[in-house]
């Protein structure tokens, strides 16, 4: 492969497909859903979609597109009320159903099950703890695909207080650079130049563990952390006063926008654990529950 190819767009589509069918990637936390007409926008590796509360309590999840000029119906990262497209006022029902056309008989004349024939494509929506998933393919089950990080996520989900702020940065590179960037700092600096900075760890500072497409790395440079590097796209860097979940939204081959989101503990803080072996570091989320009252 050329080094071009990184930041080819046929490259980068080729790929972004390839890993969308058969992977779950984090669309964002189920607080910001509590409420009926809630929902989330998320740029997958593939597509644009939201996940929405419905009436019912039901998490939906769609692509982010207009049936009738794939407009956005989401056009913020998170928000509330009824799915209406902002171009030409369609609207549309919990089952993604255009059920609102402004002069519908006049100008097309939809009955009702041209209208059913119209409703968004739909995917898969799952949570682990207050962690929500997506899959717009033939995924694996979900505890299958994450394993042991299946029950780290529920850990942590448990642990984290509320959400404490937001933040977005936008990166010049793609999304593979992107994820490299948040858990490899040992790579050299001549990889993505001044991207990457110039505050390198040796990888003989850095212990780390590795389960399937997932891993965990902590830095001797850094008392006090871990960092989890969920496989496509979601970084949950653990300290000692909470935890950054950060989200890798592809923008294009050579744009990534990173989406923050701070936790803090709602407890003491604890001590990161020496990473051995591949047990996914489940002595120190014991220890996590144990300091709560509760159990894993």
């Amino acid at each position: 492969m050329s080094p071009f190819d990184d930041v080819s767009e046929t490259q980068h589509q080729v790929e972004t497909r390839a890993l969308a069918h058969s992977t779950w990637q984090f669309a964002g936390l189920v607080d910001e859903l509590s409420a009926p007409g809630a929902w989330l926008r998320a740029q997958l590796l593939d597509r644009d979609v939201f996940v929405r509360r419905a009436d019912s309590g039901q998490l939906r999840c769609f692509d982010n597109a207009c049936a009738h000029r794939r407009f956005p119906l989401c056009t913020t990262r998170a928000g509330s009320g009824r799915l209406e497209c902002g171009f030409h006022g369609w609207v549309y029902d919990d089952d993604g159903v255009p059920i609102g056309i402004p002069r519908n008989k006049e100008l097309f004349g939809f009955d009702r099950a041209k209208q059913q024939s119209l409703r968004l494509p739909e995917h898969r929506v799952q949570l682990v703890g207050r962690f929500v998933f997506v899959a717009t393919g033939a995924a694996p089950p979900l505890d299958a695909f994450f394993g042991g990080y299946h029950s780290t996520l529920t850990a942590l989900s448990t642990a984290l207080g509320p959400v404490s702020r937001h933040t977005e940065e936008q990166l010049p590179t793609c999304w593979k650079h992107s994820v490299a960037r948040s858990i490899e700092d040992h790579r050299p600096p001549a990889f993505d130049g001044q991207l990457l900075g110039t505050d390198f760890s040796s990888p003989a500072e850095l212990r780390g563990v590795r389960e399937g497409l997932h891993a965990s790395v902590t830095n001797t440079r850094a008392a006090g952390t871990i960092a989890h590097q969920l496989f496509p796209n979601t970084r949950i860097a653990v300290g000692l006063t909470g935890a950054l979940v950060s989200a890798h939204r592809p923008v294009g081959s050579a744009q990534t926008r990173l989406e923050h989101t701070w936790l803090p503990w709602k407890s003491q803080p604890l001590p990161v654990p020496a990473l051995s072996g591949s047990d996914v570091t489940a002595g120190w989320y014991r220890a996590v529950f144990d300091s709560l009252g509760g159990t894993p």
